[in-house]
């Protein structure tokens, strides 16, 4: 704890093994960590030290081989696959380095899906995603379809998509990996803007020490063990 506070994800002795060819690699050993609320985290580490693996631990998009993983105080290790559900749904949002936006539509329509899906209103969808372009300043692109955008316009539709149902906690594996320093720069204010404005807590892996130093904790992965680094 810290200061009294719960942390909303904790990890304990959190390992991941991978089989193959009858040989096991292991690329976590043990990770332990604890993030508060409101944070903005950095996961930096050479490619493929196992980043996008622990990400993807930390958000319930894989399952551990030992250890622990909790979020908001719960042992997500073991909640059935329909409560996995719920918590993703509710209180996670997820962005990719590829963007996997549906290029025909607009980028309105995009960021508007995850409420169609779960059968919102379209003028209810249209108007919390509104509300997000305007905070994105993007208020003059949404009509545009997808294809026709920058890679940095891209990913910040993609960004307002995982934020349309306001959840919790914001993961983010590689967002400015495909960008140059202009657009990298613009995903990092876009991060500060979304944690000082609407309180998400993000979690982001990055090979980029440019991105990574817009955390107010970072973290390097080496060797299977995380350590945390100080701010400069």
């Amino acid at each position: 704890m810290r200061g009294g506070l719960e942390p909303i994800i904790l990890t304990r002795s959190l390992e991941r093994s991978f089989q193959s060819n009858g040989l096991e690699t292991q690329v976590l050993k043990g990770v332990d960590c604890a993030i508060y609320e409101n944070e903005i985290v950095s996961i930096m580490g050479a490619s493929g030290v196992g980043k996008t693996t622990l990400i993807h631990l930390l958000s319930t998009l894989d399952t551990p081989t030992g250890g622990e993983v909790w979020l908001f105080g719960r042992d997500v290790t073991k909640l059935s696959s329909n409560e996995l559900a719920s918590l993703r749904n509710r209180r996670l949002g997820f962005v990719f380095q590829m963007h996997h936006l549906l290029p025909e539509f607009s980028a309105l329509e995009n960021v508007c899906m995850p409420f169609l899906i779960r059968g919102t209103p379209m003028k209810e969808a249209e108007k919390y995603a509104k509300r997000l372009f305007d905070l994105l300043g993007m208020s003059d692109r949404m009509s545009t379809p997808v294809k026709r955008l920058s890679g940095g316009e891209q990913q910040r539709v993609a960004i307002a998509r995982a934020m349309v149902t306001r959840p919790n906690i914001l993961f983010a594996d590689e967002p400015t990996g495909n960008l140059d320093e202009s657009a990298t720069d613009s995903i990092g204010e876009l991060f500060r803007l979304l944690n000082r404005e609407l309180g998400t807590t993000i979690v982001f892996v990055t090979h980029n020490p440019r991105l990574a130093k817009i955390a107010t904790r970072r973290f390097v992965l080496s060797k299977g063990v995380l350590e945390e680094i100080p701010n400069d």
